[in-house]
């Protein structure tokens, strides 16, 4: 089957415009991606585009041009003018007079007007020849004159494999003539006057489709990773779903064509009377009596209001009708309503009273939550879904991305944390990219608040989408790394890999890297470690260390390796931070000998091992049960400056046999407790069990004391081999003594201690007068 339709160029990129990206401006084709302005590069329609000597400007250019030229030579645009001269503005608005409408062929004046292939429209007329509904600058294609819908459009092109019949089609509509063929395909085809009804059917769907797309992405981002994001109510949001849809699904009341055709009359002329109520400047009471005959219930006509006003010098008229409505006419607006105000307000420059509003609407979010709590509240002034209000009037009102700023700067500053950093993923899946001073705001209420881990997970959003920190935006970072105590660390680590003191920016970029790597988000963190080497915002060694850190983490050796060795060609030194991270990963898969020789060959290399390599050491050697070892690299690591974790410690101790070795790991946890370590209470149950398998019964008292004075609660297992070894010294007052202490902390005797008792009993180890304690030992 031929396709046609393919012939026509672009001017500007010369490839083929196809029908559906097809726009004709002057008799020239582009495509609507390239009809753009050749000074700014700013995307033109067909009502915003001026032209001169064939070259494309938007207006504000178009202008300069003239003030450069002197004078005005014979231009077109979408507003056409004649040679020579310069429309007022005052005289543009008047005189609509002269235009007359491509379908009805009556006057079009400007409150009405739509301009689109250099043609006039009213806004009624403007319709899909094939189906009638109503169209717009945006969802229309257009062939040879003829008006269509993108969904007709692509649907008549499938019916036939081209679009030529489409032109004798529109034709015949226009001068009211049929075909046979058409005759009798009308007559079982009546169904397309429902055309209109089916596209809102259509729509409708997919709006409930995209709700529930956004608002399962949220809950599923949480799931995975709770901490990535923020806090709120799985629920609510789960709430504000439901509580969409059913509103969605309830079917609304069908009228007949003729019902719907005189409501849609009579709505026309109401917004019609509206909009030429306010360039009269008439007063409250005046405009009171011209509006207090129509009904302003319906939300739809007051947005459509908004809509037809929304040039900038009818932006404080829109704001008065606003106010009007909502006071006299007793209106509660929608949230869609709030939205497409905040955009003509902004658009207007009249930014305070677009952050009044933006406030008015989050604080009321912030009631109906409360509410929503005790179950009273509604989900429809939620952040969430005025952001996607905003998100989605953007494009109907050609608004400023700033915006999307203010907003989140005014939802920052009223401390919704939570919120705002929903609204900037939000924005970032709808392509839409945030200043750096949005961001420092969130950053900064963020880092005073109890929710400094989130600080994170928005510095790491905003480099993603490509907004680069800038002193400010460090400065509050190194402020968080010092609330959560790590900066320190982290200088450390700098400085083993580097050697160097660095910027704080290279700080603050470590430590979102390594955290990234840390939380086992390797693939991200790496993505995102590629994008600070490109903006030189990380060094070379901190990044192919790091690169090395990751493929470990992934278990990957082999690559790990390769970049090493890679790292080394190009001249960078070897660093204690790599050879550690290789020490770490060959001990936990139990290759001690392997580690071992990296750890040598730190030596060797002039490399200063630190406490997390001596550890890496100690916990691999303890794990094979060479005691000797990881006791001789404790002393070593002690005679460095350096003190063992208590777990790395206690995995020595636990292990520990024989009196010699015991009385080792005693002596070094004297030494150790003079620098500082701080044990815990299973540190004096391993060595108390070493002692009390020796019968040392004395050096158990001497530890158990020692708990008590450092008041650690010592554990039933610290009491039974207590009581048994005194009661294997025959110490039996004692050890009823301190089975009393046991019974009154409510702990219960181990299966052990009882036998140990029974069998001592048995092999008649005590006299018959001492034959009391036992059985009274049993029966406790």
């Amino acid at each position: 089957m031929a396709f046609t339709g393919t012939l026509e160029k672009c001017k500007i990129c010369e490839k083929t415009v196809y029908f559906l990206e097809m726009i004709t401006a002057d008799g020239v084709t582009y495509h609507k991606t390239c009809f753009r302005c050749s000074q700014c590069n700013g995307k033109l329609t067909m009502s915003t585009y001026s032209s001169l000597e064939g070259v494309l400007f938007c207006k504000p250019h178009f202008e300069q041009k003239f003030k450069e030229r002197g004078g005005l030579p014979r231009v077109t645009s979408g507003n056409k003018t004649q040679e020579g001269k310069a429309p007022s503005k005052l005289a543009a608005f008047f005189s609509g007079t002269q235009d007359k409408c491509a379908v009805c062929k009556k006057t079009v004046y400007p409150l009405e007007k739509v301009t689109v292939e250099g043609e006039y429209y009213h806004k009624g007329c403007f319709r899909c020849t094939q189906g009638g509904c109503f169209l717009t600058p945006s969802n229309y294609a257009a062939l040879d004159g003829n008006l269509f819908c993108k969904p007709h459009f692509a649907q008549l092109f499938k019916e036939k494999g081209s679009y030529a019949h489409l032109k004798e089609t529109a034709t015949m509509k226009k001068t009211g003539t049929t075909s046979t063929d058409e005759t009798a395909r009308d007559e079982d085809a009546k169904p397309e006057e429902a055309a209109p009804e089916e596209e809102d059917v259509v729509n409708s769907e997919l709006q409930k489709i995209s709700i529930k797309i956004l608002v399962m992405k949220m809950i599923i981002r949480r799931i995975i990773n709770p901490y990535s994001k923020s806090f709120l109510s799985i629920d609510h949001n789960l709430r504000f779903f439901t509580n969409y849809i059913d509103t969605a699904e309830e079917s609304p009341h069908t009228a007949s064509p003729e019902e719907a055709e005189e409501e849609e009359h009579k709505t026309a002329a109401t917004i019609t009377n509206l909009c030429k109520s306010f360039p009269k400047n008439l007063n409250w009471k005046t405009l009171n009596q011209n509006l207090e005959l129509y009904d302003l219930r319906s939300s739809t006509i007051i947005n459509k209001v908004l809509i037809q006003l929304n040039d900038p010098p009818n932006a404080k008229k829109v704001l008065s009708f606003f106010h009007w409505s909502s006071h006299f006419a007793k209106i509660t607006h929608s949230i869609h309503s709030y939205a497409l105000l905040i955009h003509i307000l902004v658009n207007a420059k009249l930014i305070k009273d677009a952050s009044a509003l933006i406030e008015s609407v989050l604080t009321r979010s912030v009631v109906d939550r409360n509410r929503n709590r005790n179950g009273k509240g509604n989900d429809s002034y939620s952040v969430i879904s005025f952001f996607h209000s905003l998100i989605k009037n953007y494009e109907i009102t050609d608004s400023n991305p700033f915006v999307f700023d203010l907003s989140i700067q005014i939802c920052s500053k009223l401390r919704l944390i939570d919120e705002a950093i929903d609204a900037c993923f939000c924005l970032g899946e709808n392509g839409f990219r945030l200043s750096v001073i949005s961001y420092n705001t969130l950053l900064h209420v963020i880092q005073k608040s109890d929710k400094i881990k989130l600080v994170w997970r928005v510095y790491e959003h905003m480099i993603e989408h490509r907004t680069y920190p800038n002193e400010k935006s460090v400065g509050i970072m190194v402020s968080a790394l010092c609330k959560e105590g790590k900066l320190e660390d982290f200088v450390s680590l700098i400085d083993r890999i580097d050697g160097n003191r660095c910027l704080p920016r290279v700080i603050v970029n470590t430590c979102l890297i390594f955290g990234m790597i840390d939380e086992e988000r390797i693939s991200d963190g790496l993505v995102l470690l590629k994008k600070l080497l490109l903006k030189n915002m990380i060094l070379d060694t901190i990044s192919c260390s790091l690169i090395v850190y990751g493929k470990i983490k992934l278990g990957k050796l082999e690559s790990a390796y390769e970049v090493f060795d890679e790292m080394l060609k190009r001249g960078f030194k070897p660093n204690s931070f790599v050879h550690t991270s290789f020490i770490g990963a060959y001990c936990e898969a139990g290759k001690i000998e392997d580690g071992y020789e990296l750890f040598k060959d730190m030596e060797r290399d002039g490399l200063i091992a630190y406490d997390e390599t001596y550890t890496h050491m100690i916990v691999g050697f303890s794990k094979v049960g060479r005691l000797e070892e990881s006791l001789e690299l404790c002393s070593k690591m002690v005679h460095n400056g350096f003190v063992p974790s208590c777990l790395a410690f206690n995995e020595v101790v636990e292990r520990v046999n024989g009196h010699e070795n015991v009385h080792r790991a005693d002596e070094m946890l004297t030494r150790l407790l003079d620098k500082g370590f701080v044990p815990d209470v299973n540190t004096y149950s391993y060595l108390i069990a070493g002692y009390g398998r020796e019968n040392d019964v004395e050096k158990v008292l001497k530890l158990y004391y020692e708990m008590e004075y450092r008041k650690l609660s010592p554990c039933a297992t610290v009491f039974s081999w207590l009581i048994v070894g005194l009661f294997r010294a025959g110490r039996l007052e004692e050890s009823a003594k301190y089975l009393s202490i046991m019974k009154a902390r409510s702990l219960v005797p181990l299966e052990y201690t009882i036998d140990m008792v029974i069998s001592s009993h048995e092999k008649g180890k005590h006299t018959k007068a001492r034959s009391k304690k036992p059985i009274e030992y049993i029966s406790l």
